[in-house]
């Protein structure tokens, strides 16, 4: 009787296919879940961010420049991520100017994350302007928050030039008090006018 070809397919030639059809393990497209910059002093300042590479580690590159498109001056610091700190990344940003504007951002070589920004403070012996701006209270559903157009995103400016912004969070409550009405009942299906009488009983209050 005659074999079939699959009978006759030698068995090394079956496992070659079927490892050609498991193949490599894709590796996972970078998403920076946002940047940050803090304890800023006259010469460095710390850049963090969350790298999600589908739980695998990556090795970063956080890079600093005065100019905001990076093509001049651009310092570099690295880093890699890990599960013990849940892929976030933390990296001293050295040898910085004083009272000076600074961009970042980070890379993996292929994956670039959003800009942020930063200044660094004057010396402590010298005199130099300092504003605060503050808020608080935010509701989602009376985005866009005109409050911050003027804080400036990444490589936008503010119109404020705010050298820190603090945010309180809640400091008032819907429920009646004393001289203050409650204010209007909000839900996710409120409409538009609704939505309005509310905005203008929070700010009232």
């Amino acid at each position: 009787m005659r074999k079939s070809a699959c009978q006759r397919t030698p068995f090394w030639v079956v496992i070659s296919l079927l490892a050609g059809l498991v193949g490599t393990p894709a590796t996972a497209s970078v998403i920076y879940n946002g940047v940050a910059a803090g304890d800023m002093s006259s010469s460095d300042a710390i850049l963090w961010t969350r790298a999600d590479n589908g739980g695998l580690t990556t090795a970063l590159t956080a890079q600093v420049s005065t100019d905001p498109t990076f093509a001049t001056g651009v310092k570099t610091f690295t880093g890699t991520t890990n599960a013990a700190a849940d892929f976030t990344l933390k990296l001293n940003a050295t040898s910085l100017a004083s009272n000076t504007q600074y961009y970042y951002r980070f890379t993996d070589g292929t994956t670039t994350s959003p800009v942020g920004s930063f200044t660094t403070p004057a010396p402590a012996n010298q005199a130099t302007e300092v504003r605060f701006g503050f808020s608080g209270d935010a509701d989602g559903r009376f985005r866009p928050y005109t409050l911050v157009n003027g804080f400036g995103t990444g490589t936008q400016p503010q119109s404020q030039h705010l050298t820190f912004f603090t945010f309180l969070g809640d400091t008032m409550y819907e429920t009646a008090s004393t001289g203050s009405p409650a204010v209007t009942n909000l839900t996710s299906t409120s409409n538009a006018a609704t939505i309005a009488q509310g905005l203008a009983d929070y700010q009232r209050k």
